[in-house]
C-alpha cells in the first residue's frame, strides 16, 4: 500500500513535454483480523478434532462391553428427534431421551442435568445399553450383566459368541435453528459400525467403520462451514489376565469441507460470498490398560487411557469474490 510515482517524457516534431502521475495503492484488509476468516479455520480444525474424538470414544465404548470375556452383538446408537417449537417440552431433545429410554430407565434422566448435546448423547449410549440387557438387570457399570441381552453370532443370548457385531454413536434428526426453522436434515458427530471375532477367552479382534458430519454456521452473515468424515479402524482386546486388561485402536479419516465466507467488496468489487473446497484426513490411536475389582456386589475399574490424533489439511483457493478471495494454507497438526 501507498503511493508510486511514475515520471514520463513525450517527445514529438513540436517539442518534448514531460510529467509525472501518482498512483495510489489502498492498504487491503488483513484477512488474519477478519472474525469471519478466523471462523472458518477454526471451525474446520474443531470439527476435524470433533470426528476423531466421536470415533475414539465409539471404538473404547465397544472394547469396554469386552472386558467381560463376551463379544455379542449391541446396538448402541442414540436417535435424538426434535419437533415443532423450542417452547414445546414434548419436542424438547432432552425429553425425546426421556421418552426413547422409557420405564425405569426415564426416571433416571434428570432434564436439567442434560445442558448440551455432549451430555445428553453420552447419557443416552450409557442408558440405552443398560435398557438392553432387560427388566432384570442391574447397572450398566456391572461388566458382567453388560451383555446379558446381547444376541450372538451363534443365536444364543449372553454366550461367548465368536462374532459380534454392534453400533455406537448418537444422530439428531429434525433439529431447529436459532430462528426456529425446521431443518429436516440429519446429524452426526460420529456413529459407528463394527464387527468383531473372538480368538480365544483372552483375545478379542476387529474392525469398523464411521461416519461422522458437522455444520457450524459463523458470524451473522450467512457465513457456513460443512464438513463430512468417513471413518476405518482395526481394534482389539487382550486380557492377559482374569482382571486385567489391554485395550488398543488404530484408524484414520478421510474429511472433506465446503465453506461459504461473506466478504465485503474491495477494489470496486461488490459485497459477495467466497466458496471454498478442501480435504484432508486424521489418524488416530487409542490405548487403555487398566483392572477390573469386584468385592462383594462392588464393581471397580481403574485405568490409563492414552489418546492421540493428527490433523492435516490440505490448502485451498475461494472463488467467486473477486479481490477478496484467498488463498489458505495447508493445515498439519
Amino acid at each position: 500500500s501507498g503511493e508510486a510515482v511514475v515520471g514520463f517524457t513525450l517527445s514529438n516534431g513540436a517539442g518534448t513535454t514531460g510529467g509525472t502521475v501518482t498512483v495510489t495503492v489502498e492498504a487491503r484488509p488483513d484477512p488474519g483480523q477478519d472474525p469471519e476468516v478466523r471462523g472458518v479455520a477454526t471451525s474446520q480444525v474443531t470439527s476435524a478434532r470433533r470426528f476423531a474424538d466421536a470415533q475414539i470414544n465409539n471404538f473404547q465404548r465397544r472394547l469396554q462391553d469386552l472386558h467381560d470375556g463376551t463379544n455379542g452383538s449391541s446396538n448402541g446408537v442414540s436417535l435424538n428427534v426434535g419437533l415443532g417449537g423450542e417452547a414445546d417440552s414434548d419436542n424438547d431433545p432432552r425429553e425425546a431421551l426421556r421418552r426413547q429410554l422409557g420405564g425405569r430407565q426415564q426416571d433416571r434422566v434428570d432434564p436439567g442435568a442434560l445442558g448440551d448435546d455432549r451430555s445428553r448423547d453420552m447419557l443416552g449410549l450409557d442408558l440405552w445399553a443398560d435398557r438392553r440387557v432387560g427388566p432384570a438387570a442391574t447397572a450398566a457399570t456391572d461388566p458382567s450383566t453388560r451383555n446379558l441381552g446381547a444376541v450372538g453370532a451363534d443365536g444364543g443370548t449372553g454366550g461367548r459368541a465368536s462374532l459380534g457385531f454392534w453400533t455406537a454413536g448418537s444422530v439428531d434428526w429434525g433439529r431447529q435453528d436459532a430462528q426456529g426453522q425446521r431443518d429436516y436434515r440429519f446429524t452426526t458427530q460420529g456413529v459407528t459400525a463394527g464387527l468383531d471375532v473372538r480368538l480365544s477367552d483372552q483375545v478379542v479382534i476387529g474392525g469398523g467403520l464411521g461416519y461422522g458430519e458437522d455444520k457450524t454456521k459463523i458470524g451473522d452473515n450467512g457465513s457456513v462451514s460443512t464438513g463430512h468424515g468417513v471413518t476405518g479402524a482395526l481394534y482389539g482386546s487382550w486380557r492377559p489376565a482374569e482382571a486385567f486388561y489391554i485395550d488398543g485402536v488404530i484408524g484414520w479419516s478421510d474429511l472433506d469441507f465446503s465453506s461459504r465466507r461473506w466478504t465485503d467488496g474491495i477494489g470496486g468489487d461488490p459485497s459477495a460470498y467466497a466458496a471454498g473446497d478442501r480435504s484432508g484426513d486424521t489418524r488416530f490411536v487409542s490405548a487403555a490398560f487398566g483392572r477390573i475389582v469386584r468385592r462383594d456386589a462392588m464393581v471397580s475399574e481403574y485405568y490409563a487411557r492414552l489418546d492421540a490424533r493428527s490433523i492435516s489439511l490440505d490448502g485451498f483457493t475461494e472463488t467467486g469474490a473477486g479481490l477478496s478471495a484467498l488463498t489458505w494454507d495447508a493445515v498439519e497438526q
